[in-house]
């Protein structure tokens, strides 16, 4: 909602702060971009056997929301974040900026074992396959490197590095 109102006060374009986001679920990482992109091909999924399959934006309806042309990302940026982070790069030109995410671009699917009635409560977690940018970027174990490496180093007085960057590069058109 913030996005469409930023667009409807004139905003063209759109920083997203993907900080310290370590994901979430990954079909609601496929709304947000479906929102922004419509629907398009977000990640390849790799399958063990090496094959690829498309994975798609879930597209109600595209919102009308500035393009988002900076992405913030840093190590604690991981698993459907950098999903995000990646097709938005990949799909819309979006620039990376801040420091290497985490690197977790595993598919998950969890099955529970047992229920109530039987009083086990258990879960099991397995890897269902390894996700790529839509350009086939594999960011396992080493993670997204930014277009822009910006550095935060501990109790900086000039502020906020990676945002002032992004909003330097938005403000003169190259971002």
């Amino acid at each position: 909602k913030a996005a469409e109102q930023a667009g409807a006060q004139g905003a063209s374009r759109l920083i997203l702060d993907l900080r310290g986001n370590p994901g979430g679920s990954l079909d609601a990482g496929r709304a947000i971009l479906g929102m922004i992109l419509g629907e398009q091909t977000i990640a390849m999924v790799e399958d063990r056997d090496g094959g690829h399959k498309p994975l798609r934006s879930i597209a109600k309806e595209k919102a009308t929301i500035p393009k988002v042309t900076n992405v913030l990302v840093d190590a604690g940026t991981a698993h459907v974040s950098e999903v995000v982070s990646g097709a938005l790069r990949d799909q819309l030109d979006s620039r990376l900026i801040g420091q290497r995410t985490f690197g977790d671009p595993y598919a998950r699917a969890s099955y529970a074992l047992g229920g109530p009635a039987d009083g086990a409560h258990i879960t099991i977690e397995m890897v269902a396959g390894k996700l790529l940018t839509p350009k086939n970027t594999d960011w396992a174990k080493i993670g997204l490197t930014p277009d822009e490496i910006v550095v935060q180093r501990g109790d900086v007085k000039d502020g906020d590095l990676a945002l002032r960057r992004a909003l330097a590069l938005t403000s003169t058109g190259k971002g």
